[in-house]
């Protein structure tokens, strides 16, 4: 079954001619140089997938954005000491409104 196997590839390949055999036979027996590292590195496709990045892109701009743009309430006024204790004055204010 080998046989038949051979004789149907050697067929087919009948038109096939290798014309540089020896080159690539040297390629591949010597050592890979840094500048071919570098080429090959250099050469590489990469294939990003769009929605991790798209998600990703707007994790990190809502973490930068969103704490500049929410702002807690300052109070309007200053501290004010009461029985050894410090208050906001506008929040000592509002306790004394609701409280009347």
């Amino acid at each position: 079954m080998n046989s038949n196997v051979k004789k149907e590839l050697d067929y087919e390949l009948r038109d096939e001619h290798f014309s540089s055999k020896k080159t690539v036979l040297e390629k591949a027996c010597q050592p890979v140089a840094l500048k071919e590292r570098v080429r090959d590195l250099w050469n590489k496709e990469i294939e990003i997938p769009v929605v991790p990045l798209a998600t990703s892109i707007v994790i990190a701009l809502t973490m930068t954005v969103v704490p500049y743009t929410t702002k807690t309430p300052q109070p309007k006024s200053g501290i004010v000491e009461i029985d050894g204790s410090y208050y906001w004055q506008d929040r000592v204010e509002e306790l004394r409104e609701n409280a009347d």
